[in-house]
């Protein structure tokens, strides 16, 4: 059964295209069947801010316009042992290489996609001339005897010509076909002809916490190789439409050009601010059927939905706004909020089978703390991940100590590439944990943060160790900065601003913790110190707009 938030993660709903743009909260308005929608190539956020959900919402209006083609959602991406091994092999030519391996697959998937159609209800409107010697370059440059009698996505392209690489050697003689060549010049006058196409693909980063660096290096060629194909007129008419994390598309606007992708149509990035978090708050309520609803009806959708307007913090001796303090235990991401409303509806129905109608204030903070403690524990492992990324030599999983990746009294031995690999992110995700319990508090100030430094470059022989350390906790949202007074001051978190670096700021009057942190840890581990920690400035006054 639906939870009655709905499924956190829309990448494994059962939901239809249909079903799923009907669920879609579109808070931006960017989003509509009655005109147009401009269609980005790039959708990219943090894990957790709808990115798979928006990605499914674009798909269904493309699949229901019977003036274009489009396909999808793709979720099977290639294998992950080829991506592994291809990454590896190549080293610092990594990205350029999975770049050209994934325009050479979009045009052959185009190439094979168009062939299947012309056979369908709409054809290609050119000569069978053309469409024949289509076939028989398409044929020649993925190396196949027969094409395919249906749709083959960019996914399906690059790993059949995975498939038919066994060394690197056979990977560069497969690429270096001249009968590439051949299928762009048959393969261009049929796209100008042709319906636009769509190829929505997601599911780039489903197992990327096993192999940080080799992933990267391919989600990047793909984003490269979108790039290249959007600027050149001859293929613009193809429209491949792929969720990213944020990382993958930071390192392209960190490079010497990448400031001029920034604003740029093609990428939409997923941002939430309090006022969109709060509004996305109230439409799941107005959605919730009446049995879950303990408040009056005519208050505000909050108050209808808990019977309140605030809430005791007991540990700081205050009353919170109950919409400020359901959101500051978020990351103001949808997926924390359906998580944490998920949560409460089920104390609620716990409470109606009980015989009471309304929720105590401490099932209220229980249901809270259930919510936080997961949103903590995934930052702070998605952390690892992050300096597992950066850290681990990008021969990582091939290699068989944990030493050589700067853990010291890391297992020595484990059972294979994946459970290697992941036990690193592992320990990495643990001293990171033990980084937030030393400093014992939500707010603290630079001395503080030298003993963590000096701490973390015990543990990290790389140099560089305790900054990438602090700076996986900053870009996951886990650290933020504090102007002004250490224990009244405003928090300042990763990605309010298009200027915040990869690093953890050390010129501030502070810092401070997410508020999951105490949730995930315990009080006894990080104690409340001074205000509770906003995840936004300004964020008391927009609740009270």
């Amino acid at each position: 059964m639906r939870p009655p938030f709905g499924a956190p993660d829309a990448a494994h709903t059962e939901l239809d295209l249909d079903e799923l743009y009907e669920a879609f909260v579109n808070i931006d308005g960017t989003l509509t069947k009655e005109g147009d929608t401009a269609i980005p190539r790039v959708i990219f956020g943090r894990k957790g801010s709808g990115k798979s959900h928006y990605l499914r919402a674009l798909n269904a209006l493309k699949a229901g316009d019977p003036s274009v083609f489009a396909f999808g959602p793709s979720t099977n991406p290639p294998d992950h042992d080829w991506v592994i091994r291809l990454s590896i092999a190549l080293r610092q030519s990594a990205v350029p290489a999975w770049g050209n391996l994934w325009q050479k697959a979009i045009l052959a998937s185009t190439a094979v996609t168009l062939l299947y159609n012309n056979g369908g209800q709409r054809g290609l409107g050119v000569s069978e001339v053309l469409t024949e010697r289509l076939r028989d370059s398409t044929r020649a440059a993925l190396g196949m005897t027969e094409l395919p009698s249906n749709v083959m996505t960019p996914y399906g392209a690059v790993r059949h010509i995975l498939s038919r690489s066994g060394s690197l050697e056979r990977f560069r003689k497969i690429l270096d076909r001249p009968q590439w060549q051949d299928l762009e010049d048959q393969l261009e006058p049929i796209v100008a002809a042709s319906a636009p196409l769509y190829f929505f693909l997601d599911n780039l980063d489903v197992v990327e916490p096993y192999a940080p660096r080799p992933w990267q290096s391919c989600q990047r060629g793909l984003l490269d190789a979108i790039i290249a194909m959007a600027e050149d007129n001859r293929w613009r008419r193809i429209h491949v439409v792929v969720a990213l994390k944020d990382t993958v598309v930071q390192s392209l606007f960190d490079t010497v050009h990448g400031h001029k992708y920034v604003h740029s149509p093609l990428f939409h990035r997923l941002e939430w601010s309090t006022y969109q978090s709060r509004e996305f708050l109230r439409r799941k309520i107005n959605a919730l059927p009446e049995e879950l609803l303990t408040g009056r009806p005519g208050s505000s959708p909050t108050e209808r939905w808990l019977a309140r307007s605030s809430i005791q913090n007991k540990v700081r001796g205050c009353h919170e706004n109950i919409e400020g303090y359901l959101l500051r235990h978020t990351l103001l991401l949808p997926r924390d909020v359906v998580e944490m409303g998920n949560c409460l509806c089920d104390a609620i129905a716990d409470a109606r089978v009980r015989g009471r109608s309304e929720l105590t204030d401490d099932e209220v903070r229980d249901a809270v703390n259930r919510a936080a403690m997961q949103i903590g524990k995934t930052g702070v492992y998605c952390s690892g991940i992050e300096v597992a990324r950066r850290l681990m030599p990008s021969d990582a999983p091939l290699r068989g100590a944990g030493e050589s990746f700067g853990l010291t009294g890391a297992e020595a031995e484990h059972r294979g590439e994946d459970d290697m690999t992941q036990a690193i992110s592992d320990q990495y995700a643990a001293l990171l944990t033990r980084v937030v319990r030393k400093v014992g508090r939500d707010r603290f100030d630079v001395t503080v943060l030298r003993t963590v430094q000096a701490t973390i470059a015990a543990e990290l022989p790389q140099k560089e160790g305790p900054q990438e350390a602090l700076g996986g906790l900053w870009r996951l949202g886990m650290i933020g900065v504090i102007d002004g007074n250490l224990e009244t001051g405003e928090a300042r978190f990763y990605g309010r601003s298009e200027h915040d670096g990869p690093m953890l700021p050390e010129v501030a009057g502070g810092f401070a913790f997410h508020p999951s942190m105490i949730d995930y840890l315990g009080e006894q581990n990080v104690s409340a110190i001074g205000d509770p920690v906003y995840p936004e400035p300004g964020f008391l006054n927009i609740l009270g707009s």
